[in-house]
């Protein structure tokens, strides 16, 4: 937790993690306010997705190239996922949609770079 608090303090994009209990506590106070809720949303996702991405190049350091790389692809499609998964809760199954194909294009091309090496 050390490590984290002072990767935090090192880099200013991870100071937008300030956003995510704002953004909880924006949705459980006004939850109508739609414009409030989708630019905090969008600003508190950056810094998870930067975590999330410094993680995964951690462990691909660790499990060597060939692994490294389809984790990092494969867990590089999380947060796209994640807004796909809400957009398609919320209706907006055109915006889901296209997100998914985005996600099935990536994962094709994984997946022949897997085959070949």
């Amino acid at each position: 937790m050390a490590h984290l608090l002072a990767e935090i303090r090192r880099s200013p994009l991870l100071w937008l993690l300030v956003l995510v209990p704002v953004v909880l506590t924006a949705h459980a106070l006004r939850p109508e306010d739609h414009t409030l809720l989708f630019v905090l949303s969008v600003a508190a996702i950056v810094p998870l997705a930067a975590l999330l991405s410094r993680a995964t190049e951690s462990v691909a350091a660790r499990i060597g190239d060939m692994a490294g790389g389809l984790l990092n692809a494969t867990l590089g499609n999380l947060t796209e996922l994640l807004i796909a998964l809400a957009a398609l809760r919320a209706g907006q199954y055109v915006l889901g949609e296209g997100l998914d194909r985005r996600r099935n294009r990536r994962q094709r091309v994984v997946s022949c770079w897997a085959r070949h090496f």
